[in-house]
């Protein structure tokens, strides 16, 4: 059994640009986007994944190409938590905002800013944890 709530092999990631909340920079973020997968060993299909807590070495090469996408640093560094960072004044860009919120750039994949979104495929199987979340 897998330590990941998370696995995946229809996987991507999706990048966009917010503009800092801190600073005012613009920033690329990125978010995995699921396919088809498993959350908890339960098959699920088209997903996003929010508030990434750990994913495995083989993910983490991958995600390398987004050095923004990293832990949150040395306090959380226990927890395995992971965020965007602004390349500027170094400020994580909150996933609350980021996914969950109308408007959020990874919100609703219909709504108008998703057209400035790009989608890079990764290879394999990825294994993470962290939220699953699904278009309003």
């Amino acid at each position: 059994m897998s330590d990941f709530r998370i696995l995946s092999d229809e996987a991507v990631v999706v990048c966009g640009h917010v503009t800092c909340w801190h600073c005012g920079a613009d920033v690329e973020v990125i978010c995995l986007y699921c396919q088809t997968g498993f959350v908890q060993g339960e098959a699920t299909v088209d997903f996003t994944v929010s508030n990434v807590t750990a994913i495995d070495e083989a993910l983490q090469r991958q995600l390398s190409r987004w050095p923004n996408f990293r832990p949150l640093g040395k306090r959380s560094a226990g927890s395995g938590g992971f965020a965007n960072h602004c390349p500027s004044c170094n400020r994580p860009q909150d996933d609350f905002y980021l996914h969950c919120h109308p408007g959020g750039i990874f919100f609703s994949f219909q709504a108008p800013v998703a057209r400035e979104l790009r989608i890079h495929a990764l290879q394999g199987v990825i294994r993470c944890s962290g939220d699953e979340g699904f278009e309003p």
